[in-house]
């Protein structure tokens, strides 16, 4: 370990095991692994935590912080940011097809808003995640969706052209709600302001 911190890739692939990966003080670069959850914790710094996968919880700590999120994932198994604050960033590149990050840019104020998803107070999160991937997000058309339930943010990305939460769709959740309200996206990266 340094003043510029750790690069940690994590090795342990026991299916459903869980890990947990704590960073330094310095800048870390911490990666968990897609066959285990992952509990992962950044430490101070400019951290980048990247999600390959599996039902990960992620704490970037003080700087601003980058969750790379480089797998696909599904309502049981995603990954969730517990700390998201103005400055960190969420990075989706990695599940958009290359040619078409420009197609995901949603500036902040009325443009992004506009891609809030709210529904009435019976619906469940099966409901949300449906109606975020209701779109046509097929390849080159992808789309960038968000709600708040139960207490957390979500981001939906729907890669299909199907009208469900499908498995070639993502989802990333977040502890706390109103975050998102101020976030801008440039190419497949969601800025939180």
């Amino acid at each position: 370990v340094t003043d510029a911190g750790i690069t940690y890739v994590s090795d342990y692939t026991v299916v459903g095991g869980v890990s947990t990966i704590t960073g330094s003080n310095g800048v870390d670069s911490l990666t968990g692994n897609a066959n285990t959850n992952d509990t992962i914790s950044g430490g101070t710094g400019v951290d980048t935590i990247v999600y390959v996968g599996g039902s990960d919880t992620h704490t970037g700590g003080a700087g601003n912080d980058v969750f790379d999120i480089n797998a696909l994932s599904t309502q049981a198994a995603h990954a969730t940011v517990t700390d998201a604050a103005a400055g960190d960033t969420v990075d989706l590149a990695g599940i958009i097809d290359a040619g078409t990050l420009a197609n995901v840019d949603y500036a902040a104020g009325a443009t992004w808003t506009a891609q809030e998803v709210t529904l009435g107070a019976s619906a469940t999160l099966a409901n949300y995640l449906d109606a975020a991937a209701a779109g046509d997000g097929n390849s080159g058309n992808e789309i960038l969706t968000w709600f708040e339930f139960g207490g957390s943010s979500y981001v939906v990305m729907d890669n299909t052209a199907g009208a469900t939460f499908a498995a070639t769709d993502a989802v990333v959740a977040f502890t706390g709600t109103s975050l998102l309200d101020d976030a801008s996206v440039t190419n497949g990266v969601i800025t939180i302001a």
